[in-house]
C-alpha cells in the first residue's frame, strides 16, 4: 500500500506526517494529546459522580438492632 503525505487538520497544528490513508486527520501528537485529555476529563467525571447504592446506604446506617433498622414511625 501506498503512503499519503497530509498535514494534520487541527487548525492550531501544522505538522505533517505520513499515513496510509488517503483521507487527512490528527497528526500522531494531537491524537496522542486528545488520548491524555479525554483520559483526565474521565477521571475527574468518574470521581465526583460515585452515588451510593440503597444496599451501600444500608449498610453504613448506624441505628442497626440486630442487624436490621430501628425506625419509629
Amino acid at each position: 500500500m501506498s503512503m499519503y503525505n497530509h498535514q494534520c487538520i487541527k487548525p492550531t497544528c501544522s505538522n505533517s506526517y505520513e499515513s496510509e490513508e488517503a483521507e487527512a486527520y490528527y497528526c500522531p501528537d494531537c491524537t496522542k494529546a486528545n488520548k491524555a485529555l479525554a483520559e483526565q476529563i474521565d477521571a475527574k467525571a468518574k470521581r465526583s459522580t460515585q452515588v451510593k447504592t440503597a444496599l451501600q446506604e444500608y449498610d453504613e446506617a448506624q441505628n442497626k438492632v440486630g442487624g436490621f433498622l430501628h425506625v419509629r414511625l
